[in-house]
């Protein structure tokens, strides 16, 4: 039987290919991502979240676009109890972490985008939004920290702007300030990594003790 990586390894490249094909020449597959997603939320995690999010920038039209945040919202809604997890789940927990820096960089271009900030296109970048917005997780880098600050302003101007999305603008942007303050915390408090590498060794107790006994 293959193993997890394996697994999602294969998935990653075979529903990659049909992410580009039905993205890029519009032939059919969104059916078969949705059946994933619905059948195998876990392995679609895993192995759909790149190839989607490529899709948000490269889709042929703004229409395929707004399918590809749709799609993205599908796969992030799956959320996993982070006791007891499975192989495969430790596994797309970790692809998740790794990929929230360029989750971040698609949705602020795509709110610079004219045609993306449409009030009823820009509905299903919010929504996407808000479910990668739940996985953001320390530690976080400098870029992501100063992504969501860009996109916390880019979402409230448009609240102000478009007054249908005044209060769902409002909601989102009270949601990343939380984040941002969780995020803050966890980077200010050390681990407990941290807490051993500083701790003085015995070896090191027995040295000061020496030097004090040869003065």
């Amino acid at each position: 039987m293959p193993s997890s990586p394996d697994v999602i390894s294969l998935a990653t490249t075979e529903y990659g290919d049909v992410i580009r094909e039905w993205s890029t020449k519009r032939n059919s597959g969104a059916s078969l991502l949705e059946d994933l997603i619905s059948h195998m939320p876990t392995l679609a995690q895993g192995s759909l979240l790149s190839a989607l999010n490529r899709a948000t920038q490269d889709a042929r039209s703004p229409f395929l676009k707004v399918e590809s945040f749709r799609l993205l919202s599908l796969v992030l809604s799956n959320k996993t109890n982070q006791e007891g997890l499975s192989e495969t789940e430790i596994m797309t927990q970790a692809k998740i972490h790794e990929s929230q820096d360029d989750l971040l960089i698609a949705i602020s271009k795509t709110l610079k985008d004219d045609e993306m900030v449409k009030p009823k296109r820009v509905r299903s970048v919010f929504k996407a939004f808000e479910k990668v917005l739940h996985f953001i997780s320390s530690p976080a880098s400098p870029e992501a920290l100063s992504m969501l600050a860009d996109i916390k302003i880019e979402i409230s101007d448009l609240g102000a702007k478009q007054t249908t999305l005044n209060i769902l603008s409002a909601k989102i942007v009270e949601q990343i300030d939380v984040r941002l303050e969780e995020l803050n915390v966890a980077a200010a408090t050390p681990t407990m990594q941290d807490t051993t590498k500083n701790a003085p060794t015995s070896n090191s107790k027995k040295s000061k003790k020496k030097k004090k006994k040869k003065k």
